[in-house]
């Protein structure tokens, strides 16, 4: 099958691997529909290894160079139980993430605190291929009427949704959103869908300070000081998604006092905060790290309406045009782009074998 590996920083390449092969009990083969292209993925071509693991992760034993892509929408061609059989045919989006269920925080049920945290596409094969192979326990559901372009943006914006759970916001509550990209729009739609009365979102590129004002948001340049310093004070929560130096500290800014900053953005670089206005002002810094459940939720809200995520989506490419993507893309390039591996099928489909199904009691 043709896949998109990681072998290096700027070394992407579209080769052909072997298939994932039959599954075993537990397991479940996905013809990969769309896969979104994260940050994260712009991130290791230009800057990794970041997360990816040049030695063997303790969890999936797996090491560069690996297949990239964690937000797979797929539909199920073989699985390895029979009682898994109704899942064959069925559109599926997966949650990628791999926890160990031993450690403290996977015991408490915050599974994306998992001491040895792994994921699909990371330290582990992905989605950026014709076929992925993933365990049946994270795949959810597509119904008919979300099409393959709005349900793979289920992860990130599941990652937006937890996010925006963890600064607890209340009916009417005043928002401000640092940075427009694909987790700035989430939170903004999010926001917005959990009652907000106004979202104002700092963004230095014009276009995207358009995308904003299109969501109803007040986009502001974060470069315009005047502008900025009008709205000292003015939010009750903030939400950091940009990671950009600086950002943090005009977020805390913004919110009033006794107010609360999300942090679900990777800063590059360590961050300055006066501690002495935290303290006196009772304003909170909390961080946000991936999701656990929101993937189901954004999944609902999407195909009930709640949430439009029209906004997110950019082009669809081949797989074979991505080593030339990721080498050509600026950070003002669209808020989310897809790839579909369909678009390098030869007309022959792939073949990937049932397998034989087998009881507790056999050995395979």
């Amino acid at each position: 099958m043709l896949a998109a590996r990681w072998h290096g920083r700027a070394d992407v390449r579209v080769e052909e691997v072997p298939d994932p092969g039959a599954p075993v009990p537990g397991r479940a083969v996905l013809r990969v529909l769309r896969c979104g292209v994260c940050g994260s993925d712009v991130r290791e071509y230009r800057a990794g290894p970041v997360l990816i693991p040049l030695e063997p992760h303790p969890l999936t034993h797996t090491a560069a160079p690996v297949i990239l892509g964690h937000e797979i929408l797929g539909e199920v061609v073989a699985v390895g139980d029979r009682l898994d059989d109704e899942l064959v045919g069925r559109r599926v989006v997966v949650d990628p993430t791999i926890c160990c269920e031993r450690c403290a925080s996977c015991r408490r049920g915050e599974s994306n605190l998992c001491e040895f945290a792994a994921c699909l596409g990371v330290s582990a094969d992905g989605g950026l291929a014709s076929l992925v192979e993933v365990d049946t326990t994270k795949l959810v559901p597509v119904p008919d009427s979300l099409s393959d372009d709005r349900a793979a943006l289920a992860e990130p914006l599941a990652v937006a949704l937890h996010a925006v759970s963890r600064g607890s916001l209340r009916l009417g509550d005043r928002v401000v959103v640092s940075g427009f990209g694909p987790i700035g729009a989430g939170a903004t739609l999010a926001a917005l869908a959990d009652g907000a009365s106004e979202v104002v979102v700092l963004e230095p590129d014009a276009g995207r300070r358009r995308m904003a004002s299109e969501l109803g948001a007040h986009s502001v340049d974060p470069a315009d000081a005047v502008a900025v310093r009008e709205l000292h004070g003015f939010a009750d929560a903030g939400f950091e998604c940009s990671g950009a130096d600086g950002a943090l500290r005009t977020a805390l800014r913004l919110v009033r006092p006794g107010g609360r900053v999300v942090v679900p953005g990777v800063a590059h670089s360590p961050a300055e905060l006066n501690l002495r206005n935290l303290v006196l002002t009772e304003r909170s810094v909390v961080g946000s790290v991936g999701y656990r459940g929101d993937i189901d939720r954004a999944v609902t809200l999407m195909a009930s309406g709640v949430i439009d995520p029209t906004i997110l989506s950019g082009p669809t490419i081949s797989l074979r045009s991505l080593p030339r993507w990721f080498a050509s893309t600026s950070p003002a390039a669209a808020l989310k782009v897809l790839v579909d591996p369909g678009l390098d099928r030869s007309a022959a489909p792939v073949d990937v074998k049932r397998s034989t199904h087998h009881d507790a009691d056999e050995v395979p």
